[in-house]
């Protein structure tokens, strides 16, 4: 790589680091912040298995309007519905 690209690019990497940690501070002081539209949210877990489900459009479009509605994800809700069923007393 020529020196000033190579030079150009460090820079960019400067500003890229700063504009992170700054984001990160900002992150940690409003972690109680309400979400933007649009968000996706994620959880660390222990969950690393996955299941896939096949629905058809009007299926998936039921599921995501009450997802919607709950304001979570489709994938949160259903799990939430497995979860419910499997703990329930026979």
């Amino acid at each position: 790589m020529h020196s000033a690209i190579r030079g150009k690019a460090l820079i960019a990497m400067s500003e890229l680091d700063d504009v992170l940690r700054c984001e990160a501070e900002h992150a940690e002081q409003n972690k109680d912040a309400p979400s933007v539209p649009g968000t996706k949210v994620t959880r660390g877990h222990d969950r690393v298995r996955v299941l896939q489900v096949r629905l058809n459009e009007d299926e998936l479009a039921a599921v995501a309007g009450l997802a919607e509605a709950a304001k979570l994800p489709v994938s949160t809700l259903v799990r939430s519905w497995i979860l419910e069923r499997i703990q329930e007393p026979e």
